[in-house]
C-alpha cells in the first residue's frame, strides 16, 4: 500500500534554527549600542497578527522541535533542524496547507555569518533520514536585499520519499540576523509546491518586523 507524505509530516521533520555571546542582558555594549533585550524570548516573538491572514495554526514554542531527521555531513544539521543552544530561546510558529513558517528569536548567537556561510559551503550534498523517509539536497548561500539589519541567506532544497514510492520536493529559506547580541532567524519551508516570490516576500517581511521589535525592546 502507497504511504501518503503529509505536510504535517514534512513540517515536524524540517525546519532549522541557528541562533551564544557575551552580551549581557539590559547592559549597552562597549560602543555605547543596547545590550541583549530584557525579558522572556517568547515575550520579544511576533504576535499572530502579524502572519498571513486565513486559516493558519500560530503557536508559541518555549523550544523549537528537535524531531527532525538524521542529517549527514552532521554539520549540515543546522539547515534541517534546529540545533541545541546554551541560552534561552523561542519561537513562533505559523503553518497552512504547504508552507510552514518559523520565527525564533534567541538570547544569543551561536554561529556568526561567516560560519553560517563556510558550513553551508561544505553542505552541497546532504542526505536525510526520518523512520524509513528518506532524502536528499543542497545548501547555498543567496545574496538578501532590502533588509533593515546585516542578514545572511541560506537555501536548502531537495526531496523527500517514502520507500521510495513517493517524491516530494522541498525549499527550506532561512533568514538570519543579529541585533543586540541576539539571534533572529525566520524559516520558511515550502513543500509539496514550487517556491515563489511570495515565499521569499514573506520571510522578508517577517525578518524586518522581528528585528524592529527586537530592536525596539527595553
Amino acid at each position: 500500500m502507497t504511504r501518503t507524505l503529509s505536510i504535517a509530516a514534512i513540517s515536524t521533520a524540517l525546519i532549522i534554527v541557528s541562533a551564544c555571546s557575551n552580551v549581557v542582558e539590559g547592559e549597552a555594549k562597549s560602543d555605547g549600542s543596547p545590550g541583549l533585550p530584557k525579558g522572556d524570548p517568547a515575550s520579544l516573538l511576533l504576535p499572530r497578527e502579524d502572519f498571513p491572514d486565513g486559516s493558519g495554526t500560530y503557536e508559541v514554542l518555549k523550544q523549537p522541535g528537535q524531531d527532525g531527521p538524521t542529517v549527514s555531513p552532521v554539520e549540515c544539521n543546522i539547515f534541517v533542524n534546529h540545533d541545541t543552544v546554551t541560552f534561552d530561546q523561542a519561537a513562533a510558529q505559523y503553518e497552512d496547507g504547504a508552507i510552514r513558517v518559523d520565527v525564533v528569536v534567541g538570547k544569543g548567537i551561536a554561529d556568526s555569518f561567516a560560519s553560517l556561510q563556510e558550513k553551508a559551503g561544505r553542505c552541497a550534498s546532504v542526505t536525510l533520514d526520518l523512520d524509513g523517509v528518506g532524502g536528499t539536497g543542497s545548501v547555498k548561500v543567496e545574496k538578501v536585499s532590502a533588509t533593515t539589519v546585516d542578514t545572511t541567506a541560506t537555501v536548502f532544497t531537495g526531496n523527500l520519499g517514502v520507500d521510495g514510492e513517493q517524491t516530494v520536493p522541498i525549499t527550506i529559506k532561512t533568514l538570519t540576523a543579529q541585533p543586540r547580541g541576539a539571534a533572529v532567524t525566520v524559516k520558511v519551508l515550502h513543500a509539496m509546491e514550487p517556491w515563489t516570490s511570495d515565499d521569499d516576500k514573506l520571510a522578508l517581511t517577517l525578518l524586518n518586523k522581528q528585528v524592529a521589535k527586537v530592536q525596539n525592546a527595553p
